[in-house]
């Protein structure tokens, strides 16, 4: 029976089909996506929680969702549904839409 790797470090997250970026090239990304004009995203700062405004900083960092949850003092399986809960609420296909979505409308920094 083949062991499914544990997806801890980097080079277990790229074994077990996760991309990796070196945070310089992740912060040059999305700083060009905040910048591109015509956000399809209708989501207001508002309609995110406290605890969602906290975890999109975190996933802005790069932090997994075990880190995430450390960091907040909750479980990884409740970070991982308030980012579905996220990405339902902004339209977006992934966090890296949801982190410029953020920067565009100031909700990070």
């Amino acid at each position: 029976m083949r062991r499914r790797p544990i997806c801890g470090g980097r080079a277990e997250a790229v074994a077990c089909g996760y991309a990796v970026m070196a945070p310089g090239v992740l912060s040059g990304l999305m700083e060009q996506l905040a910048t591109r004009g015509g956000s399809r995203f209708s989501v207001a700062p508002r309609q995110f929680t406290p605890r969602q405004v906290r975890i999109v900083g975190a996933v802005s960092q790069g932090l997994t969702d075990a880190q995430i949850a450390r960091a907040l003092g909750i479980t990884p399986s409740l970070v991982k549904t308030e980012v579905k809960s996220i990405l339902r609420k902004t339209g977006a296909r992934n966090r890296t839409e949801v982190v410029a979505l953020a920067l565009r409308r100031g909700l990070i920094s």
